[in-house]
């Protein structure tokens, strides 16, 4: 079974990659074409600040995410560090269950915030807000799927009283 849900957030992270990588790509032409046309030729385009704007967010949360799968986020390790091997693990699952808490309430709020925002059309592009409000929840849910797989392979390391688990 671990196998499968590390597999699954694999490919899940994946297909995240890919998108930030194109929302990246997509945030640089759309800003490299809006400087070159405002300043050679003094047009501007209206939508190209809007769509940089939600590239940037969609990247964020999406960057956000696949740092989770990676364990890549910034983390203070003075104090677990100084524990011994099983506790150390003990601290990180906590930290985990915490984070989780924190990505539930991220989740249902980004939720009712999508929902609420369904009828609004951006100024920027015209699209409900809902399309770029939607990176929060979509983020969190990889978050979240990606705290599953993480934590369900610290008890198993816990139990197993192998306690080789690096990183964070």
């Amino acid at each position: 079974m671990l196998s499968t849900l590390n597999k699954v957030t694999d490919k899940i992270n994946q297909v995240c990659k890919v998108l930030v990588t194109t929302f990246i790509i997509v945030l640089i032409v759309s800003m490299t074409v809006q400087v070159i046309l405002r300043y050679v030729f003094d047009f501007a385009l209206s939508w190209a600040d809007g769509l940089a704007r939600y590239m940037l967010v969609w990247t964020s949360f999406l960057g956000a995410a696949v740092a989770v799968k990676s364990r890549s986020h910034i983390a203070l390790t003075f104090v677990r560090d100084r524990f011994p091997a099983r506790t150390k693990n003990i601290f990180i699952l906590l930290s985990r269950l915490c984070f989780m808490t924190l990505i539930i309430v991220v989740f249902v709020s980004g939720i009712k915030t999508v929902k609420l925002v369904i009828p609004q059309i951006s100024s920027a592009i015209p699209m409900s807000m809902a399309w770029f409000y939607a990176a929060v929840p979509v983020s969190a849910l990889v978050i979240f799927l990606n705290l599953i797989n993480d934590i369900a392979y610290i008890i198993k390391e816990i139990i197993s009283k192998n306690n080789n688990l690096e990183g964070n």
